[in-house]
């Protein structure tokens, strides 16, 4: 690099070998880069795929990431904390990483929330729905599951499955946030499949959620999309959230997403055949096209 004064003035730009810029009041010039190279190691790319791998899953479900961690405030503190211990801890052994260019979420072992509150175990999840079991089918039974708890938040990704149960051709990939309350009602009151969700009173978190409904049949909560269509559940969470100081602080649970059995048993496959599409040791990119840069470029 050089610094020296034009005689007209400061000269900036560019021509084929060298680069013309200022700085505080002298000329300065550089040889021109002319052979810009991303030279996409595989160690290289294996991060850049945790990154898009776990910034894909937040854009799926940040009406909850951006509230769910203790003492962090919403929107960009909250973005940065999920990145930051999701990247870190990226584990390849439970967490699919996506094909190369894809904005689709996919499942994996994220952590969706921190917090001082113990994690809930209410439920057990399947790829048919959630599961909750009661050690007294009453409100009392079910406030027990509760503990101190004032809601419990299942949060997870599904996708659209076929009436056999299977994934459809076009499935839709969908975050989905559920808080239910904890029941206020008499501790005698039974439990049915027709009052449980009622006595919690869920509530469908984010706008996103318009479209979603749960329904309880034989001890199973169900969870469908749209016209009715089911969600395949590919890996769910449940969020302890409890008010404090006249509702002026949230504490929360560190929670820590569970695949499905079914996801469960593709992480490797999935995760072999989807890195072969991420291109390695390629010329740099631009505008998303591998470019061989001559000079002049």
């Amino acid at each position: 690099m050089a610094k020296s004064n034009s005689f007209f003035s400061i000269r900036r730009g560019s021509t084929k070998s060298h680069t013309y810029s200022g700085w505080q009041g002298q000329q300065v010039t550089k040889d021109r880069v002319v052979n810009v190279k991303n030279p996409r190691s595989a160690a290289q790319q294996n991060q850049r795929q945790k990154f898009a791998a776990v910034g894909n899953f937040y854009k799926y479900l940040k009406f909850i990431l951006n509230h769910s961690w203790e003492g962090v405030s919403y929107g960009v503190n909250s973005y940065n904390k999920f990145m930051s211990l999701n990247v870190k801890n990226f584990n390849t052994a439970s967490m699919i990483i996506p094909e190369y260019g894809s904005k689709v979420a996919e499942a994996g072992t994220y952590q969706v929330s921190e917090g001082s509150l113990a994690a809930p175990t209410v439920w057990s999840g399947s790829e048919n729905g959630v599961i909750f079991g009661l050690q007294t089918l009453t409100a009392a039974g079910l406030k027990a599951l509760f503990g101190v708890n004032d809601y419990i938040t299942l949060v997870g990704l599904a996708s659209t499955v076929e009436p056999d149960g299977t994934p459809n051709v076009s499935y839709q990939t969908i975050g989905f946030a559920i808080r239910f309350h904890k029941p206020t009602a008499a501790d005698d009151t039974v439990i049915t499949d027709a009052n449980v969700l009622s006595l919690m009173a869920p509530e469908y978190i984010g706008a996103e959620q318009a479209d979603l409904t749960v329904s309880a049949q034989e001890g199973t909560i169900t969870i469908t999309y749209g016209d009715g269509v089911k969600l395949w559940v590919l890996c769910y969470a449940q969020i302890a959230s409890k008010t404090e100081n006249g509702n002026s602080a949230t504490l929360r649970s560190t929670s820590r997403l569970v695949l499905s059995d079914t996801v469960e048993e593709l992480v490797a496959s999935t995760n072999a055949s989807n890195a072969e599409s991420w291109p390695v040791g390629a010329d740099y990119l631009l505008n998303g096209e591998t470019v061989t840069p001559t000079i002049g470029d």
